[in-house]
């Protein structure tokens, strides 16, 4: 029984040193991803950065007047008629809304896919010498 207590205590012990060794090795080797190290990772960080902003920035706008047109509409009731008017006359205001949202996201859709591929093209530029290369069999 004894044998039994020192061989479970020195498993314990064994457990917990690799513990404390690997949290210590996870701390003195902290990443970030908020602070990317190498170039490459810089580079990606910006393009992810400028997509953040322009997709944050189109999402608020479409909530914004989505709440600005519920906020607009006309409260009917159960009893109230149809409104028909629209079917029958041209709504030019709201088809150059459309529009001209439609030209801003090709716009910026555009600027994404060019800021992509210049991104591609610096890291395309990057020496290679020192590089990690993996090999899978």
């Amino acid at each position: 029984m004894r044998d039994f207590r020192r061989s479970a205590t020195t498993c314990l012990h064994g457990v917990l040193f690799a513990l404390l060794g690997s949290a210590r090795l996870a701390f003195a080797a902290s990443q970030s991803t908020l602070q990317p190290v190498g170039v490459q990772a810089v580079r990606i960080l910006s393009l992810w950065n400028l997509t953040l902003i322009v997709c944050s920035f189109v999402f608020t706008a479409i909530l914004v007047t989505f709440f600005w047109a519920l906020m607009r509409t006309p409260r009917a009731r159960e009893r109230t008629a149809p409104d028909l008017t629209s079917i029958d006359r041209a709504e030019p205001r709201s088809r150059r809304a459309v529009i001209a949202a439609t030209i801003i996201s090709v716009v910026l859709l555009c600027g994404l896919i060019l800021a992509d591929i210049l991104t591609d093209r610096a890291l395309s530029r990057l020496p290679v010498d020192d590089a990690v290369h993996i090999e899978l069999t």
